[in-house]
């Protein structure tokens, strides 16, 4: 049976509840948080697909967790809207823990593809990581990528590329982002490029070592 859907009120709010660790408001509302006082059911979700569990999950409230799995019987592998189940939320080991051994399936994937190692890795929570490597023997870390560096690569490459001057790589480098940035680089260090027309050539879409101007502007 699907879960209900509840909209999100401040008389059926038994996900802030569950967040907060709130045991005695979750219980109510699970027992009188449904249409005329009716029981709401433990699946109940949110406009996102979150469930209770989620929440208590999220926030580490391990007592809850086990009370809403073991006495209202919450799927523990139950998805939100992206197919994130509440293991794939977890920010700490001891929750995490405690959902695996209540039955959580470390191998099912999110609507990315991802399983929860992935989505632990991906925050930096190693600590969880290192504890489902175990039911994961397959899982091989990747690189991570500075976020604010890639981001800021990948806005320059896209700006070259709107004003035609995207740069192929070169031999020994890793990419046309990595060749573009270093170029980039370069012309703020020689003074082909002051910050000034950086900022303006990223505003317009022109930010490139030829577009952005010869330099007359950079001791200005």
């Amino acid at each position: 049976m699907p879960a209900l859907v509840v909209p999100q009120t401040d008389n059926t709010n038994v996900w802030i509840a569950a967040a907060d660790g709130r045991i005695d408001l979750v219980e109510h509302f699970l027992k009188t948080g449904g249409p005329n006082g009716t029981p709401l059911s433990p699946n109940v979700k949110d406009d996102s697909g979150y469930t209770p569990l989620h929440a208590a999950a999220a926030y580490s409230n391990i007592l809850l967790i086990d009370l809403l799995v073991s006495t209202y019987g919450s799927d523990v592998n139950i998805t939100d809207e992206d197919g994130d189940t509440p293991l794939h939320v977890c920010e700490t080991v001891e929750a995490a823990r405690r959902l695996k051994e209540l039955g959580a399936d470390t191998n099912l994937k999110n609507d990315d593809g991802k399983r929860a190692i992935d989505s632990a890795y991906e925050e930096e929570r190693d600590d969880i990581v290192e504890y489902l490597k175990e039911f994961c023997p397959d899982f091989a870390a990747q690189p991570r990528e500075d976020s604010d560096a890639s981001t800021l690569a990948h806005t320059l490459q896209e700006r070259l590329a709107e004003s035609g001057l995207a740069v192929e790589p070169t031999e020994g480098s890793a990419d046309s982002v990595t060749v573009s940035l270093e170029q980039i680089v370069a012309g703020l260090q020689n003074g082909t490029i002051s910050a000034e027309e950086l900022m303006a050539g990223m505003q317009s879409g022109t930010t490139s070592p030829d577009a952005a101007g010869d330099g007359s502007n950079a001791n200005m």
